[in-house]
């Protein structure tokens, strides 16, 4: 339901003003303390399981550490920036800038960690076992999960069209977020590891958002 151009058909924008004006929002002064309360809230989980999981440099040089800290933590920021703000317009970015985030935002985090594997070879030979790999996932998952509720939270009946979309962009952003402290946590450095223990977890959270997305942020239209 869009036009030529790209933008929102007329019948779009009547559905949505009708749903607006049925569910109108809260007043402005409590929007404008929800919206960081939650985030903080969601991204404030990650110190208490962050201190839980510990941390564990292992024989990883301290460089190469902060370098992949840096890195990814730009990768997430601009995810944000770019699959979660909402921009200039009220029906929020395009399908194709939420559809980059979802499946370059692991693409990203791959390709600024391969220059630093390089960079310390030695790093590579530090393998691990598939359960070591079983544990990163999962550390992700948990460490994600604060900012994806957040985002969802912040964003919530805000889609009239591809909700599930959105919620893919907000959980790829929010793996980003999940994998900047498992660097960190994790004292394993291999290619198989990194892989399959960082990465592959961020496209997980992309599907877990999008799941999500599709109950938590799709604008419910009343049928006459």
């Amino acid at each position: 339901m869009s036009t030529p151009d790209g933008g929102p058909s007329a019948v779009l924008r009547a559905r949505v003003l009708g749903a607006v004006r049925r569910h109108p929002a809260p007043p402005r002064r409590a929007r404008a303390f929800e919206g960081p309360i939650a985030l903080s809230c969601g991204f404030g989980l990650i110190i208490p399981l962050w201190v839980r999981l510990g941390v564990y440099p292992g024989a990883r040089p301290l460089a190469y550490i902060v370098a992949l800290v840096a890195a990814w933590l730009l990768v997430a920021l601009v995810a944000s920036w770019a699959g979660v703000s909402r921009g200039r317009s009220m029906l929020g970015r395009a399908a194709s800038w939420k559809a980059s985030v979802a499946i370059l935002t692991p693409v990203a985090l791959l390709a600024l960690w391969w220059p630093l594997a390089e960079a310390w070879p030695s790093t590579l030979v530090n393998d691990s076992g598939w359960f070591n790999v079983l544990e990163c996932t999962v550390g992700t998952g948990l460490l994600a999960i604060g900012p994806l509720l957040a985002f969802l939270f912040v964003n919530r009946r805000s889609e009239p069209v591809r909700p599930w979309l959105s919620g893919a962009a907000f959980g790829a952003a929010a793996g980003g977020w999940g994998a900047v402290p498992l660097v960190v946590i994790c004292r394993h450095a291999s290619a198989p590891h990194m892989i399959f223990g960082h990465v592959a977890p961020v496209g997980w959270m992309a599907l877990v958002g999008a799941a999500l997305g599709r109950w938590a942020l799709a604008i419910r239209f009343d049928h006459d």
